[in-house]
């Protein structure tokens, strides 16, 4: 008897396991949905973050352009002060340093107060 047991538990099918998986691959679907999600807001915000960087260049860019263009102005501008130096010392031979001083203050003062 113990040799029939034994093959009709041998032949008998196994233990239904479709619940349990059907469970598991609801489970696998809802971490997969669930990561797929994750991964376009993950995506969204990249590509927010890399428009606002490239805004953030241009704009960096445009303010270089202007620096650059400012530097240009102020060593043309102190090319001709020198020059137009050089000119008031050929014609002027008298000492006019306490006049120069005076001029250079009211022009920094003019500058700081329009600031």
């Amino acid at each position: 008897m113990n040799h029939v047991s034994e093959t009709k538990r041998r032949m008998a099918p196994p233990p239904s396991k479709a619940g349990e998986s059907s469970l598991l691959f609801k489970g696998l679907q809802k971490q997969i949905a669930h990561m797929q999600q994750l991964l376009k807001e993950q995506s969204t915000a990249i590509r927010k973050s890399s428009h606002a960087s490239v805004a953030q260049t241009h704009t960096l860019e445009r303010i270089h352009d202007r620096l650059d263009a400012f530097v240009v102005e102020s060593r043309v501008t102190n090319m001709l002060l020198s020059e137009l130096v050089a000119i008031h010392q050929t014609i002027v031979t008298e000492d006019t340093d306490g006049l120069r001083e005076a001029i250079r203050d009211d022009a920094y003062h003019r500058v700081r107060n329009a600031e």
